[in-house]
């Protein structure tokens, strides 16, 4: 796995243009929360290009002080501890990684070694 060690991972882009980042490392909210572990069952995502709501339950809410109420800008903020599954979920629902890195994840197939495995995940038949 190549990371930029300044940076983190590269920002992931999905077949339908959808991206987000998925950081991993003892600054970030993931589990386990240390540098180069060999899999983690939780990443920090943060700032998806739009709002997906399989990663809002994951949002962590702002304090807007003039209203005095929590919200949530969904292009504009992390997701906390969001489990490897739904970070694969997400993946799939927009069409797989074109381009980026995804940390090593936990007990997570993002896609089949077969062709035909490859075609059925790829159409969602699987």
């Amino acid at each position: 796995m190549t990371r930029n060690r300044d940076r983190g991972f590269v920002r992931i882009t999905c077949v339908d243009g959808f991206n987000f980042s998925a950081q991993v490392s003892d600054n970030h909210y993931c589990t386990p929360r240390k540098n180069g572990a060999e899999a983690y069952t939780e990443v920090e995502v943060g700032f998806p290009s739009e709002e997906d709501k399989l990663l809002l339950p994951y949002a962590e809410p702002s304090w807007d002080s003039e209203t005095d109420e929590l919200y949530v800008n969904a292009t504009r903020t992390v997701y906390p501890y969001t489990p490897a599954s739904v970070v694969v979920a997400v993946i799939k629902k927009h069409g797989g990684i074109v381009s980026g890195e995804l940390p090593p994840l936990k007990n997570v197939v993002l896609m089949p070694k077969t062709r035909r495995g490859f075609f059925a995940w790829l159409l969602g038949r699987n």
